[in-house]
């Protein structure tokens, strides 16, 4: 949502305008996949937080959880 939807009262369709398109935050604003990976990032570390995962498979977990982020947004955005 944050990438490309307007959300509530259009509170990230004004995020994004904010940010200047042509620099590396406002290209990484407007990318599902660079959102992805922060926010597989932050599942992942409440994961482990939690207890559910250890230290040496949250790599794995943050990768994977991202991963499948995009192919379910590629499926689902060719549909």
């Amino acid at each position: 949502m944050m990438s490309s939807e307007e959300g509530p009262l259009a509170i990230f369709a004004r995020m994004r305008r904010k940010v200047p398109p042509k620099t590396n935050p406002g290209r990484g604003i407007r990318c599902f996949i660079c959102w992805s990976v922060w926010i597989a990032a932050a599942i992942t570390l409440y994961l482990l937080w939690l207890g559910t995962i250890t230290k040496e498979i949250l790599p794995l977990y943050w990768l994977a959880l991202s991963g499948a982020a995009v192919v379910i947004h590629e499926i689902l955005s060719r549909a």
